[in-house]
């Protein structure tokens, strides 16, 4: 069996014809017990696809039935494995320590804890390499990255490196762009993004929700404005909820 993996967007994981993944990973390529083990899980959301093989082939992925965390799906098997195989493999997720909360950190917590409608919840991280300018990115970025730098962006690099340091969790929205033009690498908090060129599938962030304790509202939302091309702080993102 083979497992693909992503963590932060739960519909998109797709095959080309040469068993290439779009908008996932591959995790393990040659599983055959009944248990895998996932080392390094995201500590908010995981996702899971399995497909069976043969010397030949693969079966189909079932791209629109993900299994989220530790229970398992999978589309039933084209390329079926031989007899003595065992069944498909269950993915396990590592367990994480979940810190216990402060009193001073109980409102970011508060924060943290409930996703916005239509939001997706993101783990920002410094990958160091991400294709694309901040607000797009392909099936190869990190999003937690692509997050880091746009948030750079609007709010100043000290501010992001603190909230990295934090591990703290901000809340995106993304449309769907299609096939996209050359885009130039540009740096952002000393991250340098790649170009990529016509063909590559993209997704744009429209809003960026984080909790920002250097405000006196603390919840802080940012728009992407099509007009002036940058992004802006929402009126209505008050209060710490």
């Amino acid at each position: 069996y083979k497992v693909y993996y992503s963590d932060f967007i739960d519909s998109f994981c797709t095959l080309s014809r040469e068993g290439s993944p779009s908008f996932c990973e591959e995790l393990a390529g040659n599983v055959v017990g009944t248990t895998y083990v996932h080392a390094d899980p995201d500590s908010n959301r995981n996702y899971y696809w399995v497909v069976a093989c043969n010397r030949g082939s693969c079966s189909d992925i079932d791209s629109n039935n993900p299994a989220e965390d530790a229970s398992l799906s999978t589309a039933a098997p084209t390329a079926s494995p031989s007899p003595d195989q065992p069944g498909p493999p269950t993915v396990v997720p590592a367990a994480t320590p979940t810190p216990t909360p402060t009193e001073s950190d109980m409102s970011r917590r508060s924060f943290e804890a409930s996703t916005p409608s239509g939001y997706t919840r993101v783990s920002l991280t410094d990958k160091k390499k991400v294709w694309g300018i901040p607000e797009r990115f392909t099936s190869d970025s990190s999003l937690g990255a692509v997050a880091y730098m746009l948030l750079g962006s609007v709010k100043g690099c000290s501010l992001a490196d603190d909230e990295l340091e934090r591990s703290s969790i901000v809340y995106v929205k993304g449309e769907r762009l299609g096939r996209l033009s050359t885009y130039e690498s540009q740096e952002v908090c000393r991250m340098a993004s790649s170009a990529w060129d016509t063909g590559w599938d993209g997704i744009k962030i429209t809003h960026l929700r984080i909790f920002d304790e250097s405000s006196p509202t603390n919840a802080m939302e940012y728009v992407y404005d099509p007009d002036d091309m940058q992004y802006i702080e929402s009126p209505g993102a008050s209060g710490s909820n």
